[in-house]
């Protein structure tokens, strides 16, 4: 019922108006971790050297991904842009629900800065919808290059995410 009494607004920024009565409701928050949502428009521009990534193909990802090479059918699908034969940014499905699908994505430190990133959340993106999936796109307030990603995406903000620990 909280969560209903919010107003609808076109900026998220302000915390929720209820946040004080959720935390008392929770008994304490740790935690607080907030950031804009985005559904990935159709179209979004993909020119570049993506690939697929599955088992056949991991070694592409090497060591530089975590553990992602072992989690790759549980987050599939997994995209990357590859040059000389190893992945630089990877977009894969950090959630998957039955009718959506949320990016994850990383570049590798010294590649950022070149719009990486983009080319491989549209790669993903366009994968997603091909399964007839909503593509959804999310970060935090504080990670101005991942909102810079969304916004080159041309992508626009329907919510906010909201995580209390």
């Amino acid at each position: 019922m909280l969560a209903r009494a919010e107003p609808v607004t076109a900026d998220w920024r302000e915390p929720p108006r209820c946040r004080d009565e959720v935390v008392g409701l929770l008994g304490s928050a740790q935690g607080e971790w907030r950031g804009p949502a985005y559904v990935v428009p159709a179209g979004a521009a993909s020119e570049g050297p993506t690939v697929a990534v599955n088992g056949r193909n991991a070694t592409l990802l090497g060591d530089r991904f975590g553990d992602l090479p072992t989690q790759l059918e549980a987050r599939a699908p997994c995209l990357a842009v590859v040059e000389d034969g190893r992945a630089l940014a990877v977009c894969f499905s950090s959630r998957i629900g039955e009718r959506a699908c949320e990016a994850g994505v990383e570049t590798l430190s010294e590649q950022r800065g070149r719009g990486l990133a983009g080319l491989a959340v549209a790669a993903w993106a366009a994968e997603v919808r091909r399964r007839s999936k909503m593509p959804f796109y999310s970060t935090s307030w504080q990670n101005r290059s991942s909102r810079r990603v969304a916004e080159k995406l041309g992508m626009r903000p329907f919510g906010e995410d909201w995580h209390l620990g």
